[in-house]
């Protein structure tokens, strides 16, 4: 299967890896150690670099810290008007950055967030876009990546090829791949980028952030996942359930 937009690029102008970062509140989500782990294998098959690339808001203390996972560098893209996800806001300050740096291969994360901007980002920079990707490879033959997902309901696994337009961008699903390795020395630079990013430039405005206060637990972030179904039959089984939770 093969994804296609007419537009007459260079190719040989595209050039290293990139992981478009996720942060709520300030905070790198864990979908983006993964994507660097995975971004870092695609990288050394390739011999080309790998970067991270976030947008926020005070945060330069959690940036520097994703130079610690295996990274070449960081580019930090800051503006108060980042400081609460936007979706006008994000994707054109990444796309700005796509177009004047020219990344091979772009990297996102499957969450929320990801499939809101990932889409828009493909359209805006006029590329082709894999979405949910649970496997990443890079073609021995001529270096392309080569994107698998499930489909028709997840009986056929399809891997999509983007051979003509560049970068090649895929979303990938939180909880697949294998987070990167932290190191004790940072290896990688930081950039701090200003963008061209103006109030107008967003049309949606954040009023009110309302926390709900129940404890939740993240299923993504959890290494056993301990369930039960009908056969327990009564709340008292599920007591039984909770204590090899708990165990």
């Amino acid at each position: 299967m093969r994804a296609k937009v007419n537009q007459n690029i260079n190719l040989n102008d595209y050039n290293n890896v990139w992981v478009i970062a996720e942060q709520n509140n300030g905070k790198i989500a864990p979908v983006t150690i993964e994507l660097i782990g995975e971004g870092r294998k695609l990288a050394d098959v390739l011999g080309k670099e790998l970067m991270v690339v976030v947008a926020g808001y005070n945060m330069k203390a959690e940036v520097e810290e994703l130079l610690h996972y295996g990274v070449n560098k960081a580019f930090y893209i800051e503006s108060a008007l980042l400081e609460k996800f936007s979706t006008d806001g994000y994707v054109k300050v990444f796309a700005d950055l796509i177009k004047e740096r020219k990344p091979e291969i772009v990297l996102v994360g499957a969450s929320s967030i990801g499939r809101d901007i990932g889409p828009r980002l493909a359209g805006r920079i006029g590329t082709g876009l894999t979405a949910d990707c649970t496997k990443l490879e890079i073609d021995e033959t001529d270096h392309k990546l080569l994107s698998t997902r499930p489909a028709f309901g997840g009986n056929l696994m399809a891997t999509i090829v983007c051979p003509k337009n560049r970068p090649q961008m895929s979303t990938v699903r939180p909880g697949v791949m294998e987070k990167a390795s932290y190191h004790e020395t940072p290896m990688g630079d930081l950039e701090v980028i200003t963008p061209e990013l103006k109030a107008e430039d967003i049309r949606t405005t954040l009023e009110k952030v309302i926390v709900d206060e129940n404890k939740k637990v993240n299923l993504v972030d959890a290494k056993i996942v301990v369930s039960g179904g009908r056969g327990l039959k009564t709340a008292e089984g599920f007591e039984m359930i909770k204590e090899l939770a708990d165990a």
